[in-house]
């Protein structure tokens, strides 16, 4: 398949997402989204249409994902908002109810998050954020340090974590500038500073904030407001790396 036809489909997801926050806002758009997800769940589980027979050959070797209770931040925050709560007189019945309270509040913000990192999971296995990283350095050459914390932002925009960006492309950053003969910290430094730099306009960030001021609903507000501070930031961190680099090696 042609480089460039690959590099837009696999684009698609993202491109798809920036559609999604806007125009499903707009009345309408919400009971349409709802019946398609009402017709995929009849199709799947009630129609027994296989509809998961392609995707079985795009996770192939993905490695099993192991959720290690005792470990999880999550955990402990619970048992010590639990054992706070009983500190300060709260009942088991009060800490609960307010605990479920607050799911409830979260609900629109968890299914989002699940949702993204789902799509996210897919498009490291399938081979598309490979693609997309191959064509920036096919493209960029010598120019490679201005555009490699955009790596990083792009793997931070679709997977919300900075820790998962570097996880994505900091091997393939590392491989780039060995090839280019360029400084293998900054060029890994470059994409953990991308990463961070995107987290404003991260979906899953965006949804956290919104959820946490009950203000669902304004997450294409907030992206509209937040978007040009990442390209003016990210366009800082380009420059840098690319003048260091010439100038110190």
């Amino acid at each position: 398949m042609n480089m460039t036809l690959t590099f837009v489909l696999a684009l698609l997801p993202i491109i798809w997402l920036i559609i999604a926050l806007t125009i499903l806002k707009i009345p309408g758009f919400k009971a349409c989204a709802i019946g398609m997800g009402i017709a995929y769940i009849l199709a799947v589980f009630v129609w027994k249409m296989p509809l998961f027979d392609s995707i079985t050959a795009v996770v192939e070797g993905a490695a099993p994902y192991t959720f290690s209770w005792l470990t999880t931040p999550g955990l402990w925050i619970i048992l010590s908002a639990i054992i706070g709560g009983k500190i300060q007189g709260a009942t088991f019945l009060k800490i609960f109810s307010i605990f479920k309270n607050t799911v409830f509040q979260l609900s629109k913000t968890i299914i989002t998050i699940i949702s993204i990192m789902a799509s996210a999971k897919l498009m490291g296995y399938s081979g598309m954020i490979s693609s997309i990283a191959m064509m920036f350095v096919s493209l960029t050459g010598s120019f490679y340090p201005l555009f490699a914390p955009l790596l990083g932002a792009i793997g931070t925009f679709v997977t919300g974590s900075g820790t998962s960006a570097s996880v994505l492309f900091g091997g393939l950053q590392l491989e780039t500038s060995v090839a280019l003969n360029l400084n293998q910290s900054w060029i890994a430094a470059s994409n953990t500073a991308g990463a961070i730099t995107a987290k404003m306009i991260s979906p899953q960030s965006i949804a956290v904030a919104v959820a946490a001021v009950n203000l669902q609903g304004k997450e294409s507000v907030l992206l509209k407001g937040a978007i040009k501070y990442f390209i003016l930031f990210l366009i800082i961190v380009g420059i840098f790396t690319y003048t260091g680099i010439q100038i110190l090696f």
